[in-house]
């Protein structure tokens, strides 16, 4: 049980610092990102700057065998679904956006859900043992 543990916590902070390092990338402009990356749409980049760091804290709850890392999870879930809703109204009004910008944010929210479902039930699975 302790491997899956281990995994899910690797998984889940590697994800966390590459959403972390792509935010902070492109609002400091390091890198010379910021130009690379186009129209970009500014409350998404805060979007996932704050979404990485409830990573960070869910992976340090699941290497604690807290399950409180399945609400942080869910509260991810919530925020991207928001986040998706503004892009969209966004989009509607006429606002200038990068079509990649739409396939990112249904990326983090497939791979958010995949970990919420995987944590959810290892600490289903804890509880029945």
């Amino acid at each position: 049980m302790k491997i899956w543990s281990f995994i899910l916590t690797v998984s889940l902070t590697l994800f966390a610092a590459l959403t972390f390092f792509l935010s902070v990338s492109i609002i400091f402009d390091w890198n010379g990102l910021r130009e690379a990356q186009g129209n970009f749409v500014w409350a998404i980049i805060w979007l996932n700057l704050i979404c990485s760091i409830i990573y960070f804290g869910s992976a340090f709850f699941i290497a604690k065998n807290n399950p409180l890392s399945v609400n942080l999870l869910r509260i991810s879930l919530y925020m991207i679904a928001s986040g998706s809703v503004y892009l969209s109204i966004h989009i509607l009004n006429g606002g200038l956006y990068e079509s990649k910008t739409i396939g990112a944010l249904v990326f983090r929210f497939l791979v958010s859900l995949i970990f919420f479902l995987l944590v959810k039930r290892f600490f289903r699975r804890k509880e029945a043992v």
